[in-house]
């Protein structure tokens, strides 16, 4: 397996509430993100003409080899399938979404996550390293991204704070869930409903919040505690202190408060609340 990949891609089949696994080392040869993403979406798509909005539609969420180390930016993730801004004639498009998801994923042991059919009831992924439920999220559905995210932080959690430790079968963590979720918008199948992670990172392209929202999938949810293999550290340490010394951090205006950056990024352009929650506007 080559540096950067974690070997295996979650399945997910919302009809069947089942979960099954790609190897990642057939895909390596198309890169990652969007590369991956098409080339599984064409695998796994039998009927490519439909409906964004037809059960049969895959949708692929795939980040980068980068992902998951310190590259800067590479933490940015590719959501690709049918989509159904583009009215009336729906083809195949993608989105992409930066912020925490696509390295967390990395680091549960997950070269990304397929998404296929539809559930009979409103569901929500709970992803914990290797462990993957879905689990019912009939009460979270009409709840906007922000309280939906509140909640599965302290289903996962059990805790409404930062800063204490959490217990994943052998290891342990103070990290909180990395999570993709839907809205309103998705839930009434807005051509431009968007999939939303923290308080402003969104893929707003494509309209795969709606997507979801006809699949009746609400949220997807990530902890990981493992991390990702880079062939040559101290090379990627020096470039990255290469590219951090080119670009300064005098160019990002600085936020109030605590400051805080995407996942791998040395930019720290957002700014972050005592509750923990990042203002990225």
């Amino acid at each position: 397996m080559i540096s950067g990949y974690a070997g295996k891609i979650l399945r997910i089949n919302l009809s069947s509430q089942s979960a099954g696994i790609i190897d990642t080392e057939q895909y390596e040869e198309y890169g990652g993100g969007h590369g991956i993403g098409s080339a599984i979406f064409w695998d796994t798509c039998q009927e490519k003409a439909i409906s964004g909005f037809d059960p049969r539609n895959v949708i692929t969420i795939i980040p980068g080899p980068l992902a998951g180390t310190l590259t800067p930016g590479g933490g940015r993730m590719e959501i690709c399938g049918i989509n159904v801004f583009s009215y009336p004639i729906e083809w195949f498009g993608r989105s992409s979404i930066g912020g925490f998801f696509g390295t967390m994923l990395k680091h549960a042991g997950w070269d990304g996550i397929v998404i296929e059919g539809k559930s009979n009831h409103p569901v929500w992924i709970n992803i914990l390293n290797d462990k993957v439920t879905l689990e019912n999220a009939n009460d979270l559905w009409g709840l906007d991204s922000f309280a939906t995210q509140d909640e599965i932080w302290r289903r996962v959690t059990g805790r409404d704070n930062f800063g204490e430790w959490i217990s994943l079968g052998e290891t342990r963590t103070t990290q909180g869930p990395a999570i993709l979720c839907i809205g309103q918008g998705g839930e009434s199948l807005s051509r431009m409903g968007t999939i939303q992670s923290g308080c402003s990172m969104s893929a707003s392209q494509s309209g795969f919040g709606a997507v979801w929202g006809a699949k009746n999938l609400k949220a997807i949810s990530v902890i990981g505690t493992g991390s990702i293999k880079a062939a040559d550290i101290n090379s990627l340490l020096m470039d990255r202190k290469w590219l951090q010394n080119i670009i300064g951090e005098e160019i990002s205006p600085k936020p109030f408060g605590r400051q805080t950056s995407c996942a791998g990024c040395f930019q720290k352009c957002k700014g972050r609340s005592q509750t923990g929650t990042l203002n990225e506007a």
